[in-house]
């Protein structure tokens, strides 16, 4: 199965579920750090795979970086454009 698919599916969350979470960084860090190990937990028995707990606590810390960081740059060119 190609994953490359569900990041383009993705990307518009940011226009209306992701919404609530530009003004509050602190939780779109929480729901990152959280959401980020349980997704790739129920994709790892899906596709039966393992991941070892010193990969939830990367995939935690990077996704915790990377969506509020992903968020500032989205809508920031939203508001230039």
């Amino acid at each position: 199965m190609n994953m490359w698919g569900f990041w383009i599916i993705f990307a518009p969350y940011y226009d209306f579920a992701f919404d609530k979470f530009k003004q509050n960084k602190l939780l779109a860090i929480v729901f990152a750090l959280i959401g980020a190990p349980m997704a790739y937990q129920g994709g790892s028995k899906l596709a039966n795979f393992d991941v070892t707990q010193e990969g939830f606590v990367l995939i935690a810390i990077l996704w915790g970086i990377f969506f509020p960081l992903s968020l500032h740059i989205y809508y920031k060119k939203l508001l230039k454009t």
